[in-house]
């Protein structure tokens, strides 16, 4: 039977997906339709998507399929993971053991962060300056920030109204591997923690916090 072909870089994902869900690297590699194998290999690209900075084409020329074929395998792992509780803590519980086994060999990838807090409650100015500071941060790193305070410039320009705003951070958070909360009261901060809950995503509360457990890059 065919293999899919793997480069060597995302060797120790298949393996330990394949463990992960009682199959060989071999099996979990197979072009076959058997559920299990489909299911398995599903959650395979999922956990490379969240746990690295790959893209879809970069994931798609790695296992030598169509990039479309890797954007519709990890739809169907969110998709389960929307409408099976158990399934979603397993998935993030294995995330986790990503994450952890990459800090403690030093991957050395960089890790996408939202930066979530005040920016319409109290002074903007200051709001959007303490955002940006803390991106900064996480940049000089080496390290990938996304900081929605970006928006209240685009927004003077272009309004939207409240919930777009809220959609569009839902998307970029839906791409990143952490949130840092900053303080101060953010009702669509909060929503952002929430959903970053939801999606098993670490959740801290500054960039020297982010940084202990996800060291520079080197």
């Amino acid at each position: 039977m065919r293999k899919i072909r793997i480069k060597d870089e995302y060797l120790h994902y298949a393996d330990r997906v394949a463990e992960w869900s009682g199959l060989t690297r071999t099996a979990l590699m197979e072009r076959t339709k058997k559920r299990p194998i489909v299911r398995a290999r599903q959650v395979l690209f999922w956990v490379i998507k969240r746990s690295t900075t790959a893209s879809y084409s970069e994931m798609g020329r790695a296992f030598k399929m169509n990039h479309s074929s890797i954007l519709a395998s990890i739809a169907k792992a969110e998709e389960r993971r929307d409408n099976d509780i158990e399934f979603r803590q397993a998935t993030d519980e294995l995330l986790q053991r990503f994450f952890e086994s990459n800090l403690k060999h030093g991957s050395g990838s960089p890790v996408y962060v939202y930066i979530a807090g005040p920016i319409t409650n109290g002074d903007q100015f200051l709001n959007c300056s303490r955002a940006f500071k803390e991106g900064s941060k996480v940049m000089a790193a080496g390290h990938w920030p996304f900081v929605p305070h970006m928006s209240y410039a685009m927004h003077m320009v272009s309004p939207q109204g409240y919930e777009d705003w809220m959609k569009w951070d839902f998307a970029w958070l839906s791409r990143c591997a952490a949130l840092i909360r900053l303080p101060g009261k953010s009702p669509g901060s909060d929503r952002e923690v929430a959903y970053a809950n939801s999606l098993g995503l670490p959740v801290y509360h500054s960039a020297e916090e982010f940084l202990a457990a996800h060291p520079p890059v080197s």
